[in-house]
């Protein structure tokens, strides 16, 4: 746990000299598709997660 947190510190340093700033998690938003009758299959290589390069 120690190796791991000062592993964290050092790389939010180097995030910091670079001017990066530290990533925030950031929630994943949801939606209920309640307002159409249509229900159409969508494949998986389409869905893009929140935080992917795709976003």
């Amino acid at each position: 746990d120690r190796d791991a947190n000062a592993a964290m510190n050092v790389l939010q340093r180097g995030f910091a000299e670079l001017g990066l700033g530290w990533p925030e998690d950031t929630p994943v938003e949801t939606v209920t598709a309640t307002d159409t009758a249509h229900f159409e299959s969508v494949s998986a290589s389409h869905v893009v997660e929140t935080g992917s390069l795709g976003a």
